[in-house]
């Protein structure tokens, strides 16, 4: 019986006498009696009995120590409240604390900013410092590339001065161990028809820049006088007129002033104008260089600014002689851009 209450009952105890009882009597099992085991069964079972009962008060005990349902709820919305509140108050630290942060980084950024303000405006005022001290260059560049100018052409009229008793001949053939003296006094008495020319009147002659095999050097005559280089010069018309004897002889010869380089590149360049119509005329007289405007008389002009005005081109790449304009034969060595009938 007392068995069966231990399923039930899974806290069920046996008394402590009762299980001394028992022991006794099993190390007591010759003295047992029928009395004896009735007694013992009875009192186990009695004890079993109050054993279940105390049992029994104890649960009802707990349930009424539990809280209801009602006092669940109100428990649980407490524990809400509560952590809703730890969950705002923490919220709000962490906001205080990205707050003053975000203060803290948007403060450098103005540092940053006023920093930088402060550097451009310095960048500012240096630039405009450069920007006057470069135009205070240019200014002073361009009144030095003017007193250059000047001071070249100034030169270039020393040079072209001492070049006025001189002459230049081209297309005359070049042969090893020529007299070249005796060649320009022929050409003077047969072509030009200069009789009194003599050859105590020719001071010093040679051929001009490098030896080329497909290609006659022009000769350099320097006269004694500059009435006899005059007097030579102005015969020059003569080499091409086709009632005058020998005349396919000197065909391609040219008679020129010898010109300074400068002077014979602001030549080269205004025939090349001729050439694209917008010059009617360009030779050499005396040392300068003449033009004939398409309104206008002839003009002496002794720079590039004098041929720009003259001739109205600006696009025109004076110093290679380059132009999309000109057509691809309009080619001219400068060496015979003065070679001129004028």
């Amino acid at each position: 019986m007392c068995v069966l209450v231990r399923q039930k009952k899974r806290d069920c105890i046996v008394p402590t006498e009762l299980s001394e009882d028992r022991m006794g009597r099993k190390g007591n099992k010759s003295k047992n009696t029928p009395e004896n085991t009735a007694q013992a069964d009875e009192a186990e079972s009695q004890a079993c009995t109050s054993n279940i009962e105390g049992i029994d008060d104890l649960e009802d005990d707990v349930r009424e120590q539990l809280p209801s349902q009602e006092h669940c709820t109100w428990l649980l919305n407490i524990i809400q409240i509560h952590a809703k509140k730890i969950a705002k108050e923490v919220l709000k630290e962490h906001e205080t604390s990205v707050v003053a942060q975000l203060k803290q980084e948007v403060y450098n950024l103005k540092t940053t900013n006023e920093e930088m303000q402060t550097k451009l405006h310095e960048c500012q005022q240096e630039i405009g410092k450069l920007k006057r001290s470069r135009e205070g260059i240019n200014r002073e560049l361009a009144r030095k590339t003017e007193v250059i100018e000047k001071l070249r052409e100034q030169l270039d009229a020393v040079d072209q001065k001492q070049r006025e008793a001189r002459v230049r001949l081209a297309g005359i053939s070049e042969e090893e161990g020529e007299n070249l003296t005796q060649k320009v006094l022929k050409l003077a008495k047969n072509k030009l028809k200069i009789k009194n020319l003599k050859e105590r009147d020719i001071v010093q002659i040679h051929r001009s820049g490098k030896q080329k095999p497909s290609k006659s050097r022009d000769i350099i005559v320097q006269f004694e006088s500059k009435v006899a280089r005059d007097q030579f010069h102005g015969a020059r018309k003569k080499l091409h007129d086709v009632s005058n004897s020998n005349s396919q002889t000197y065909k391609h010869v040219y008679i020129n002033d010898d010109l300074t380089e400068f002077r014979q590149k602001l030549l080269f360049d205004s025939r090349m104008l001729v050439k694209r119509k917008k010059l009617k005329g360009a030779w050499s007289q005396h040392g300068n260089v003449m033009i004939l405007r398409e309104n206008g008389g002839p003009k002496a002009i002794y720079n590039y600014h004098d041929l720009r005005i003259s001739s109205g081109v600006e696009t025109y790449d004076y110093d290679t002689g380059n132009s999309d304009q000109l057509e691809e034969d309009d080619t001219l060595d400068v060496e015979t851009a003065s070679c001129s009938t004028f």
